[in-house]
């Protein structure tokens, strides 16, 4: 109830750091608000009692102040100082007017935890400051007067609230710590994942990719992936329709590969797979199925959509060399008909062949 109304009325969502003291200067004002309607009731009709009258008249006056404060002016500071300046002077009030009977010195307690709970530390400091020296000045100017007392109904009723108090309020402390580290954790895994991701595609970038190239012994095969024709793609339906087929193909890609490699966005219209399980035959059947998964792919559009694919086993050669022979054997693909998939060690076979034939003739 309390989170949708200062949405509505602050724009404050949990997520923002004022949204915590707001909240609880919502919550402390109504059950202030309760208990002072309660017992300005009380004191007028059952058991009239005239400074206590004012008492809760005065804190009624200066709840609506507060609340005017934050919802009307939107100035949490002074709606927060409002709230304490109630609590400081009902406490205090109550201390003063029964001194040491019925456990009453025990809300001295309060003022110090709702000051340091809803205001900024400089003005908690104060109040805390200024709060600790009336306290004193209460304990110390009646001691030699006071009565023994004993432990009464409203002793106990007193003790009560004060512990239910301070455990609501440190539980509400600690949950919303326990929120926080939450909110730390789910940034930064929302960080890691811009980090690591392209932002259209929602592939990996090139930056992730690049940090897994150099755990060798994991990826097994590269293959760099084309879009075909992806420049009149746009010409003819605009970018908008061809950033939409960028991010089908690579979701058509990741679910392919998925149990078998990893796939990241290149740069511009390219694709690249790493793949980490299985042999040349398994890569080479994915590959395949990839082509084939993106080419039925229903685009809805006037032409087809292919891609063309060169790839390179990792045996013992480097990084770099894989890429460059992936890249070699994707611009055989793309300049014998496209919509092929063409590996690096068949386009080496069909170039020895070529030097094989040339030096017979």
């Amino acid at each position: 109830m309390f989170s949708k109304l200062i949405f509505h009325h602050l724009s404050i969502s949990s997520d923002d750091e004022q949204y915590r003291s707001v909240y609880l200067n919502c919550v402390c004002t109504a059950i202030l608000g309760i208990n002072a309607a309660f017992f300005l009731f009380y004191n007028l009709v059952y058991d009239y009692y005239l400074p206590l009258v004012f008492a809760m008249s005065a804190t009624l006056l200066l709840l609506s102040l507060s609340q005017y404060a934050l919802f009307i002016k939107r100035r949490v500071c002074l709606s927060s100082c409002l709230l304490v300046l109630v609590v400081f002077g009902l406490t205090h009030y109550y201390m003063f007017d029964v001194k040491n009977l019925e456990y009453a010195l025990v809300f001295g307690m309060l003022t110090p935890m709702v000051a340091i709970t809803l205001l900024v530390r400089k003005v908690a400091l104060l109040v805390v400051g200024g709060q600790f020296l009336v306290f004193n000045y209460l304990l110390l100017i009646d001691m030699d007067s006071w009565l023994e007392i004993g432990f009464e109904k409203a002793s106990y009723f007193n003790l009560i609230s004060v512990w239910l108090s301070v455990t609501l309020l440190f539980w509400y402390i600690d949950s919303s710590r326990i929120q926080a580290v939450r909110k730390v954790y789910e940034a930064k895994e929302r960080l890691e994942i811009l980090a690591t991701t392209d932002s259209l595609t929602g592939a990996y970038n090139r930056r992730f990719i690049e940090k897994r190239l150099n755990q060798l012994p994991v990826v097994k095969a590269i293959a760099v992936i084309d879009v075909d024709n992806f420049k009149l793609v746009n010409d003819l339906n605009g970018h908008m329709v061809g950033d939409s087929v960028l991010q089908k193909i690579a979701e058509v890609l990741d679910h392919l590969f998925i149990s078998v490699g990893i796939v990241g966005r290149w740069g511009g219209e390219e694709f690249i797979v790493l793949i980490t399980e299985g042999d040349e035959a398994l890569a080479a059947d994915h590959l395949e199925r990839a082509k084939e998964a993106v080419y039925a792919y229903p685009f809805a559009l006037s032409q087809p959509i292919s891609i063309s694919v060169g790839w390179s086993i990792l045996h013992n050669q480097k990084v770099e060399e894989a890429i460059r022979h992936a890249d070699q054997a994707l611009y055989f693909a793309k300049s014998n008909g496209k919509n092929q998939v063409v590996s690096a060690s068949s386009l080496l076979t069909k170039q020895q062949a070529l030097v094989f034939d040339s030096a017979n003739i």
